[in-house]
């Protein structure tokens, strides 16, 4: 099952679908031969599919402007990566997160750290208290592992 959408992610995949949608509806204007009702329908479709281009790039630039991230510090991921074990932190997947390179001297690592709530408002989840109650958003305990 995939993972469900965030509002951003919604926003970019609503914006990449709507120029194929207006892309349709011109063609069939130009290639077909409408009827007056579907000619007005259409010409309709193709003003309110770019009017919701232009509020869809509004809204999901909105959004990437509130995006004030607290990202963690090497300390904080290392940390968090031992604590579960280099598995990603979700109960249906826990993969694991890091292994063997080529190289020797190195490891592949796919797991990333995550806030628990979201780190910036109009986040998911996101909880403006969540400081006051556990401290620091940046704590290994305030934290998960996912893979990426």
């Amino acid at each position: 099952m995939p993972r469900p959408l965030n509002e951003r992610q919604s926003l970019e995949q609503e914006r990449a679908e709507i120029p194929a949608q207006t892309a349709a509806y011109r063609q069939e204007l130009e290639n077909g031969r409408p009827s007056k009702a579907r000619r007005e329908r259409l010409e309709w479709q193709i003003r309110e599919r770019e009017k919701r281009l232009a509020d869809v790039g509004g809204k999901a630039g909105e959004i990437r402007a509130t995006w004030m991230r607290d990202d963690f510090s090497e300390d904080i991921k290392r940390a968090l990566a031992a604590r579960v074990a280099n598995q990603c932190s979700n109960p249906d997947c826990r993969a694991v997160t890091s292994g063997p390179q080529t190289d020797p001297s190195k490891a592949v690592n796919v797991g990333v750290a995550a806030h628990i709530t979201a780190a910036s408002p109009g986040g998911p989840r996101h909880d403006p208290e969540l400081r006051s109650r556990l401290g620091e958003k940046g704590r290994p305990s305030a934290c998960v592992r996912n893979c990426s």
